[in-house]
């Protein structure tokens, strides 16, 4: 069962451990900023977008991105139920900003967005390190245009009381880009919330925490720690060819708003940039966790912000499983299989993984070490004996808990398993209970399953020796009975047992005849086996013994006669005696 991860920065702990300014670095070796999002040589925003949609038609062809993370946004337009800023300032911590539905200012408009996070490849100084690319377009190029983008580190929601739900942490980053009518950039600037290393001019400070830390420049050249790149030319050329992105875009011209597919956008629409995290961030990039586009009407961090594009911006992320059997008895050993995945883009560091019914201290196996990679899973296996005084069903969960420097990935997964008891009653009655020998008894012998309500079918068998039954396999479900048809039956003569090897002695020569049936049953798919045996008793009342006896004989003899005697002995009983 996937959790939602929880990413918190403690705002009053966090420092930037920046010692001295780092090299610059290629930022401009992964991703092209060349003022479109068609792919050339490097991954632009065609392969992010296509990586959101790979069925569009125009992404065939597109390779996938080589991002660690990214996404792809799209934003109102044009419309009152755009959420547009509602009184905020970059200046201002994001508990003080306010956000409402409205119609934005047309070349203030935001349309689509994107991020990614790339770690670079090698070879060179920059092996290793740590690039964000982002960008915008925007619906009218009229005017001048102030452009922004926020990777915090919370995770922040909007509230439905026109708020947001988390503040800023210490070590979130803005992007902020001046941009004239005719797409020059004319200053592009990199800021944290909170000291930095860098230049650490504090921005306002009697309104928060944002210092400036880069100067960037525009993308022509070089080896800048940040640069952005606008498509430029003739702002009232708006026959834009060229500048295309495999998503649609609108634009607002001089007959009004105007839809192309894949979309072709007129001069200063459409803005990237990219900013090398790890000149931030030397000791380790943070986790991320949103990201924000925004436009402003004047180019001061102290202006009021217009648009708003909120979107969630997951770097650092945990995938946590849980799996066991679904059913279990009282006694039994449970084995339990958790599987941790770093399914984020940047390595985390293990904090604590607990159990809430098992010190995991004690697992049979466990491959979780210190760091788990990005796309890398480590497993816990434990054996748990069932209690009986445990709940029904038994729930336990796991909670996963990982860092990165101040940050907190978390993930947790429960699994529930039914405890069943199964019980069976077997129940054997004779008819007679008395009879006289050479008589008949019939036997009714049936089964019940009196199992908890969950358990599994019983698969069951009843023998009886003596009544030579041997039946089953037959499926039993909770609550229902079985009884044995036809019903077997015993003739009790003395001409076929022999006589009664199996009876015992009863007053006045009578014999009780007791025989056993024994059921045996196991739920579907468990080895265990619960049985019960019934017994019955058949009095056996001997035949009366009726016998005659005559002796027939001379009636005179004398002495030295031979006389000859008949006796005969009559059984005047009936066969059975």
């Amino acid at each position: 069962m996937n959790r939602h991860i929880l990413i918190l920065w403690p705002v009053a702990t966090f420092c930037l451990l920046l010692f001295s300014s780092p090299a610059f670095s290629a930022v401009t070796d992964l991703f092209e900023m060349d003022g479109n999002g068609t792919t050339e040589v490097y991954d632009d925003a065609a392969n992010i977008y296509c990586d959101e949609y790979p069925a569009d038609p125009d992404c065939a062809g597109v390779a996938a991105s080589s991002a660690l993370a990214d996404g792809y946004f799209v934003d109102p337009l044009n419309t009152q139920d755009d959420d547009i800023f509602g009184g905020a300032k970059d200046s201002l911590d994001i508990t003080e900003w306010k956000w409402k539905f409205g119609k934005s200012n047309a070349k203030n408009d935001i349309e689509h967005a994107f991020a990614a996070l790339y770690q670079h490849p090698g070879p060179g100084t920059d092996t290793g390190k740590y690039f964000l690319y982002f960008g915008m377009d925007k619906l009218d190029n009229s005017g001048d245009a102030a452009l922004g983008f926020w990777f915090l580190v919370n995770k922040t929601e909007k509230e439905g009381d026109g708020t947001f739900s988390v503040g800023h942490g210490l070590g979130d980053v803005l992007i902020q880009a001046d941009v004239t009518q005719g797409g020059d950039i004319d200053r592009i600037e990199v800021y944290t919330w909170g000291e930095n290393g860098l230049l650490n001019d504090p921005v306002a400070p009697s309104q928060g925490l944002l210092h400036r830390a880069i100067a960037g420049t525009e993308c022509n050249g070089g080896d800048p720690e940040a640069c952005g790149y606008m498509n430029n030319g003739d702002p009232n050329d708006t026959n834009a060819g060229v500048d295309l992105t495999p998503w649609s875009f609108t634009f607002k011209g001089p007959g009004g708003p105007t839809t192309t597919d894949p979309g072709a956008h007129p001069v200063s629409t459409y803005f990237e940039a990219g900013l090398n995290l790890s000149a931030l961030f030397p000791n380790g990039i943070p986790c991320l966790s949103s990201f924000v586009a925004e436009t402003r009407q004047s180019q001061s961090e102290t202006a009021e912000l217009e648009d708003l594009l909120l979107a969630q911006f997951d770097t650092c992320s945990l995938d946590v499983d849980k799996e066991g059997p679904e059913y279990g008895k009282v006694g039994d050993d449970a084995e339990y299989t958790i599987t941790i995945t770093n399914d984020g883009a940047l390595p985390l560091f293990k904090d604590t993984i607990t159990d809430t019914v098992f010190d995991l201290n004690n697992a049979d196996s466990d491959t979780c070490g210190a760091v788990l990679n990005p796309g890398d899973s480590c497993e816990i296996v434990y054996t748990y004996t069932i209690p009986a005084d445990g709940d029904n069903p038994l729930e336990n969960t796991v909670t996963a808990t990982y860092t990165r420097g101040t940050s907190t990935a978390e993930g947790s997964a429960s699994h529930e398993m039914v405890i069943i008891n199964p019980m069976i009653s077997l129940s054997k009655t004779a008819d007679p209970t008395t009879l006289s020998q050479g008589e008949s008894a019939e036997y009714t012998i049936t089964l019940t399953n009196n199992s908890s309500v969950g358990t599994p079918t019983l698969v069951c068998t009843i023998e009886d020796a003596i009544l030579g039954i041997n039946h089953g396999p037959f499926n039993l479900t909770t609550g229902s009975s079985h009884t044995i048809m036809p019903k077997p039956t015993e003739t009790f003569d003395y001409q076929t047992d022999t006589p009664f090897d199996w009876c015992t002695d009863a007053p006045e020569g009578a014999q009780d005849c007791t025989n056993t049936a024994t059921a045996t049953c196991s739920p579907m798919g468990f080895p265990n086996e619960v049985e019960d045996e019934d017994d019955a008793t058949v009095r056996v009342i001997p035949g009366v013994v009726d016998l005659t006896v005559t002796k027939e004989g001379p009636g005179y003899s004398k002495t030295g006669d031979t006389v000859i005697y008949n006796v005969t002995i009559m059984n005047n009983a009936d066969d059975a005696t």
